[in-house]
């Protein structure tokens, strides 16, 4: 991205710093979600339990989680690839949005 740059810059250092600090909203926001009293958590955990195939549930949820791990971190031509900072964006892109939330409606 910055291929002059230096790493000790302070455009670098400026620019890990808010990645860092959405990655870290980010994570607070989906705790904050997950284990609320009837948060995320508990409703997927109920729903996939009163479902007809809640048990197939479980352990397909765990072979698709499986299977994304495996493409993320799989080499391309003897290289390691660039899939592996797709999770890195996609917290950023919560953190984003958990940020908007905080500034919209003053809380998660």
């Amino acid at each position: 991205m910055f291929k002059d740059d230096r790493p000790d810059s302070l455009k670098k250092i400026i620019i890990s710093v808010v990645q860092f600090g959405l990655m870290l909203i980010g994570l607070i926001g989906i705790a904050i979600e997950f284990f609320r009293d009837n948060g995320l958590l508990q409703q997927l955990i109920s729903k996939m339990a009163n479902s007809p195939i809640g048990l197939f549930s479980f352990p397909l949820l765990f072979v698709v989680l499986f299977l994304i791990n495996k493409w993320m971190s799989g080499k391309t031509d003897g290289k390691a690839s660039e899939r592996g900072n797709l999770p890195m964006y996609l917290m950023m892109g919560i953190g984003a949005y958990f940020v908007f939330n905080i500034v919209t409606t003053g809380s998660f």
